[in-house]
């Protein structure tokens, strides 16, 4: 039998989210906005040499990288 090292080190999801201050959404005649940034499978540090250390399936593909960017203004 072979033994193959599939250890990895993942950042799956992280999340920023930014709240503008009241002056300056004041101006817009807003109630509220916020601007946002969300990721998904963001890297993967391993020195595994088939596509995703987690599954160790040759079959499968290794998990999408998303990246979202979106606002939210309240009127």
């Amino acid at each position: 039998a072979r033994f193959i090292d599939a250890s990895y080190l993942r950042l799956k999801n992280i999340a920023f989210s930014y709240d503008f201050p009241t002056g300056w959404i004041k101006k817009l005649n807003a109630v509220s906005w916020k601007v946002f940034l969300h990721m998904q499978n963001v890297f993967t540090i391993t020195k595994y040499k088939g596509h995703d250390p987690e599954s160790q399936s040759l079959e499968s593909l290794p998990p999408l990288r998303m990246i979202t960017i979106g606002t939210q203004v309240n009127f």
